[in-house]
């Protein structure tokens, strides 16, 4: 038998009985003789009787104080647990949302790259436009040099034509054309001249 259970079997406190201090020993009756050895052994079992009664008093309130430990401890472990239940239940939650995060930091880092891969096709547009600006400015330059220089082909081309109309045998009019890159200097006739305009602009002679 367990000592718990040697505790449970012990009567309640209320059904135990306190021995007297005196008794019939004190007075007893006349067909029995009691000695002082007797009234000493009463008094020292009526003193072991108290004490034992003190123990056993204070060994019910020590185990009533085990068993109220017992159940704190049991419901501070299910508080616990249900701590740590719900802990881990929030952390399931934050790695849900980390996954989360992560996916959305993912499409963020696609759209930079979407977004760089527009500003580079972006900036290839706008080098090509500015070399188209760049060839559109040179053509406009160079319409504007053979504009000019047709002026002046025309009239020098006029000038001959005029001395020349109508002449036979003599070759037409001869016009001196100098070349400031060169520094070449040479006689071309006026037909000569012409063509070499028409050659480097594409028109065609006024005579024809």
């Amino acid at each position: 038998m367990s000592w718990k259970s040697l505790i449970k079997s012990l009567p309640p406190k209320s059904q135990v009985e306190e021995c007297p201090e005196s008794s019939w020993l004190d007075d007893p009756p006349p067909f029995i003789t009691v000695t002082d050895e007797d009234r000493r052994i009463w008094r020292e079992l009526t003193e072991a009787s108290n004490e034992l009664k003190k123990i056993v008093g204070g060994v019910r309130v020590l185990d009533e104080a085990l068993e109220q430990d017992d159940g704190n401890f049991f419901r501070n472990f299910e508080i616990i647990k249900q701590e740590l239940a719900n802990k881990t239940k929030a952390l399931a939650i934050q790695k849900k949302e980390m996954k989360m995060l992560k996916v959305e930091v993912d499409l963020q880092k696609a759209e930079l790259d979407a977004e760089r891969m527009r500003l580079e096709l972006s900036w290839r547009a706008l080098e090509s436009a500015k070399r188209r600006w760049t060839m559109l400015q040179g053509r406009r330059d160079l319409e504007r040099a053979c504009w000019e220089l047709e002026k002046v082909v025309r009239q020098l081309l006029e000038m001959g034509w005029a001395v020349g109309r109508g002449k036979k045998g003599p070759a037409p009019m001869q016009c001196e054309v100098s070349s400031s890159a060169s520094g070449l200097q040479r006689w071309m006739s006026c037909d000569e001249l012409w063509l070499f305009y028409s050659n480097l602009c594409g028109v065609s002679s006024p005579r024809s």
